[in-house]
């Protein structure tokens, strides 16, 4: 699969494109930050690591681990390279502190639908061996959305196709919800 039909596809899944054509039974659904439901359905079962309002973990039944951050944006007009910049510094970052060697892979960004979006692939490597990250990220509906996912489980598929897939499946589990601007729900 093409990096940028793969994106492409990734975005209609964020936006609740032709890859959500039916609504998520709301039972199958659990808060994933501001706006944001996970709907798990039989592909997922919640982990409960974080207690951090706007970050929450999903484990794929293939052995996947998915993060999703959720961060409230002030300003709708918020650039793309700087989402990008931010996210390589954090990375970087995170993976120098736990002594980790982090490895830049591709990078496909796109604006469709007027959203900045992209997703990058990079590996951490740990015990000897590189851990392939796929992390995807949107800026619409007053959130920048992260879905980051990689191998959890030992009996995973190490196939970058499978990470893929697991992926894709976390982007179409995550619907967003229009908000009001701030002070617009006050009383």
């Amino acid at each position: 699969m093409s990096r940028h039909f793969f994106a492409a596809a990734l975005l209609g899944a964020f936006l609740g494109g032709p890859a959500l054509a039916e609504e998520p039974m709301l039972d199958e659904c659990s808060q994933a930050g501001a706006g944001a439901l996970f709907c798990q359905g039989s592909h997922f079962a919640q982990l409960n690591y974080s207690q951090v309002e706007g970050i929450s973990f999903w484990l794929h039944r293939e052995g996947f681990l998915s993060k999703v951050l959720v961060e409230e944006i002030a300003d709708s007009k918020v650039d793309q390279a700087g989402i990008e910049s931010r996210i390589m510094s954090l990375v970087s970052a995170q993976a120098d502190e736990i002594g980790h060697e982090f490895d830049f892979e591709d990078l496909a960004s796109h604006s469709l639908g007027g959203a900045p979006f992209g997703t990058l692939s990079y590996s951490l490597v740990q015990k000897g061996s590189p851990k392939a990250i796929l992390h995807s990220y949107v800026a619409t509906k007053g959130v920048v959305l992260q879905v980051i996912s990689q191998i959890a489980l030992k009996t995973a598929d190490t196939d970058p196709l499978a990470l893929q897939t697991a992926h894709a499946e976390a982007l179409r589990a995550v619907h967003l919800s229009e908000r009001a601007p701030e002070g617009e729900n006050d009383a």
